[in-house]
């Protein structure tokens, strides 16, 4: 897991790297959200930002107030302007 400080540079780095290719960020779905800190920065920093936080532990969900979904099965019912994945791939299956 990454510190909070590590995210919140990642994170601006993502968002001015897509301001760069003029690619607003007007909605963020940050799967495999965990403590949550991506969806914190976008939530503190561009607050007219849609975030959707998801994750499949019921654990985290309740504590950091994300949706319980498995996206092995689970695919969203629109489409977001930016997608975050970070550290959850390798858990799938192929």
């Amino acid at each position: 897991m990454h510190s909070r400080r590590r995210i919140e540079t990642l994170a601006t780095s993502v968002h001015q790297i897509c301001a760069w290719w003029d690619a607003p960020v007007r909605s963020v779905l940050d799967i495999g959200a965990g403590v949550g800190y991506w969806s914190d920065w976008y939530r503190k920093n561009h607050t007219r930002t849609k975030v959707l936080s998801v994750d499949v532990s019921a654990h985290a969900c309740k504590k950091y107030g994300h949706e319980l979904r498995d996206i092995s099965v689970w695919a969203p019912s629109r489409k977001f302007d930016l997608v975050i994945c970070q550290s959850v791939l390798q858990y799938l299956n192929d």
